[in-house]
């Protein structure tokens, strides 16, 4: 396979803050990395703010940022044994480190909370997807089957990385145990990992689960657009601020009033502590000894207060988890290539051509679909 021998990126510069366009040499692949054709790359909701500052995960140090894509290998170290030239490829933003894989970062998008983390954010894989060719670590490339995905499915080839919407939720159910028959509560429901976490849940078997949101109305057109056999087993609850009254309307939402066995906790950056009373409403409304996960995005410094006394006295479990490792989104293709998941009711929208990111950006700040996935396909 013939390469060509620069590309076009897009840097965030440390100097004027600003994202830009230019042109890289590439850069053979060495032991333990993929050369990648970006084909489509994902554009997150707070993309937008996070790469202009507004929101500090990240700050720019002329690097290329964007996490996640679709594409095809177009080189690989001497070390790969799967990979092979022009294979469809799904890369995922999770990077953990080689020789330390307690430190996880996003590619390209979130460096870590830890200077071995951050060492490997900004030194080791500082440069994203938002480009035409992207170096990945070899165990973030996964191959994808393209007969089953494009030939018998239909699929477009941004619609295969939609599977990415299902992984956090994926391994926030095996971190606490997911059981068949289990109630499960999703707060929040009505976003894109809030909507995934509803649909993986009713895939692995869980009996009932209680989308929470915070507009009822919304939560009713959320409801309308599952199956009839899948919104038999929803429920969508409205929270108002009030933690006795919304903690009473969760439980009676569970079948029979018993409660829940699992609350996933997904709040945003923006549900700080004067928005999360949520959170003890939905651990009043538990059972004895079940499980809760917070995988949100809540800031550092940000104060959450958390119901103690029920806690110890009901053998709580609780558990904190940033990203994964990288045998999830494995787990979560093989259920997609084997019916038990679907991607067929979510839709994309992309944006052709490099220069057009910032209109893909704005487009995915202000969308509020769900089931829709922003993409730029390079």
């Amino acid at each position: 396979m013939s390469i060509v021998p620069t590309f076009k990126a897009i840097q965030w510069s440390s100097s004027s803050g600003q994202l830009e366009i230019i042109t890289k040499n590439v850069v053979p692949p060495v032991s333990g990395q993929a050369l990648i054709r970006v084909l489509a790359y994902w554009v997150a909701p707070p993309h937008k703010y996070m790469f202009s500052g507004a929101i500090p995960f990240i700050k720019p140090h002329n690097h290329t940022p964007g996490g996640g894509c679709i594409g095809r290998v177009e080189a690989v170290g001497p070390d790969s044994l799967t990979l092979t030239l022009g294979q469809l490829v799904y890369v995922d933003p999770s990077i953990n480190g080689r020789d330390a894989p307690e430190e996880k970062i996003v590619h390209g998008t979130i460096p870590g909370w830890t200077p071995r983390a951050e060492k490997l954010g900004t030194a080791g894989w500082k440069d994203g997807v938002m480009t035409e060719k992207v170096l990945a670590p070899i165990e973030s490339v996964i191959a994808v089957d393209e007969k089953f995905f494009i030939e018998q499915k239909g699929y477009s080839i941004e619609k295969i990385f939609v599977l990415n919407r299902f992984v956090l939720p994926y391994a926030a159910y095996e971190l606490a145990k997911l059981q068949p028959g289990d109630t499960v509560i999703v707060a929040f429901a009505t976003g894109e990992l809030g909507n995934a976490a509803v649909e993986l849940a009713l895939a692995l078997g869980a009996a009932s689960v209680i989308g929470i949101g915070r507009d009822q109305r919304k939560l009713d057109q959320w409801k309308s657009r599952f199956s009839p056999s899948q919104a038999s087993r929803i429920s969508a609850v409205a929270v108002s601020g009030d933690v006795d009254a919304d903690a009473s309307f969760i439980t009676a939402s569970t079948p029979k009033g018993a409660g829940a066995d699992l609350f996933f906790d997904l709040t945003p950056p923006q549900g700080g502590s004067d928005a999360s009373s949520h959170i003890t409403s939905c651990i009043w409304s538990l059972k004895t000894k079940a499980r809760v996960v917070f995988m949100g995005g809540i800031s550092r410094g940000v104060q959450v207060s958390m119901p103690y006394f029920d806690i110890v006295h009901k053998d709580l479990q609780m558990y904190g988890s940033f990203m994964y490792d990288l045998s999830v989104p494995r787990k979560v293709l093989r259920l997609v290539e084997s019916g038990i998941l679907s991607l067929d009711n979510f839709e994309t929208k992309v944006f052709q051509g490099l220069e057009r990111f910032r209109e893909a950006m704005d487009f995915a700040a202000t969308e509020k679909d769900c089931r829709l996935g922003c993409f730029v396909a390079p």
